[in-house]
């Protein structure tokens, strides 16, 4: 009698690991627009991540640029 509960106990405990194991992988993913934004964003290496700012300053005391905001301006040294 003990065996049973046992293994009842057992083959439930797999049961339930397997239906969550699969669940997992059926459901849709529940990402916000920001995050799915930032992964499309990660994901695309051929965008100039260089050239998308809005005001792009040159000192050349310190021969450096200040580059800020959003826009299509490139920030580079030339």
């Amino acid at each position: 009698m003990k065996k049973r509960v046992i293994f009842a106990a057992a083959l439930t405990l797999t049961m339930c690991a397997g239906w969550s194991f699969s669940k997992s992988f059926t459901t849709e993913s529940k990402l916000s627009e920001l995050q799915i934004e930032n992964v499309e964003a990660i994901a695309n290496d051929s965008e100039d991540k260089t050239c998308t700012f809005n005001k792009v300053s040159k000192d050349e005391e310190k021969n450096e640029l200040k580059c800020s905001g959003k826009g299509s301006q490139c920030c580079q040294m030339n």
